[in-house]
């Protein structure tokens, strides 16, 4: 560590953190976790658009009808 962090300049505590981060990312890969993260990620965003969708949808008709009344 000591090595690694003079030669590049950076301190014992990101390498430490990095190294940590690449082990569980390798473990991860391996028992097939990273695979079902990604799946609930892409999920995820699947329920976010759907909600942009439905948002937009309320926004046209809000402004439809505050422009009716001469509200907006």
């Amino acid at each position: 560590m000591v090595e690694l962090s003079s030669r590049f300049g950076l301190h014992q505590s990101f390498i430490q953190r990095w190294k940590k981060e690449a082990l569980t990312s390798i473990e991860n890969g391996f028992s097939g976790k990273l695979d079902k993260q990604q799946h609930d990620s892409q999920a995820h965003i699947k329920e976010l658009h759907a909600k942009i969708g439905e948002l937009t949808v309320d926004r046209y008709f809000l402004a439809e009808v505050s422009n009716r009344l001469g509200l907006g």
